[in-house]
């Protein structure tokens, strides 16, 4: 486990984060940052320990879900109702979702083929991710007037994926900005 003791600005290394573009973000945030000493305080560098990054990507896909789930309703009912509806679909899909993969899914596939631990929450991330991927690409083709959230929703993941591409560039000054506070790979 890695770890750096003493050091509150070292809650900005980038290994502390997950998605590329929190982890762009931190890592201009550190290259800001004045080192600051913290006598007692243990950081844990893993890409799990943001509970910002947590929240907002999981807020994002709610609203997404929410919207899409709105769009569904709208035609047939008021806004305010298909947006209480929406609301509703998002969180209970949220939950189907996460039962269904597992109690269902991934039971099968370990069945048919052996998946290591540390696997199942990639393949639970990308089998989330490919479904609010796609509800927002049918969102931004609706004709509902809730397509601008679709699209804002794609342009973050586009946003993600080129700020994946700079990290691949960046990796060499990520290890390095580890090193400086003592964390070793």
């Amino acid at each position: 486990m890695k770890v750096v003791r003493d050091r509150r600005d070292a809650r900005w290394l980038p290994g502390r984060f997950n998605f590329a573009l929190f982890r762009l973000l931190a890592y201009a945030r550190l290259r800001a940052a004045s080192p600051r000493r913290a006598c007692g305080t243990i950081l844990i560098v893993d890409r799990y320990q943001s509970a910002f990054e947590t929240y907002t990507v999981a807020a994002c896909v709610l609203i997404v879900f929410a919207a899409f789930g709105t769009s569904l309703f709208e035609a047939s009912m008021s806004m305010p109702a298909a947006c209480i509806l929406g609301a509703l679909f998002a969180i209970l899909l949220a939950q189907l979702l996460a039962v269904i993969l597992g109690a269902v899914v991934i039971p099968i596939l370990r069945m048919v083929i052996r998946i290591p631990d540390a696997l199942i929450v990639t393949i639970n991330g990308a089998v989330h991710m490919a479904l609010v991927t796609t509800a927002a690409a049918l969102l931004a083709v609706s004709d509902s007037r809730l397509r601008y959230g679709g699209a804002a929703f794609l342009l973050l993941i586009a946003a993600n994926a080129l700020a994946a591409i700079v990290n691949l560039f960046l990796r060499d000054s990520f290890l390095a900005a580890e090193r400086r506070f003592g964390v070793e790979a």
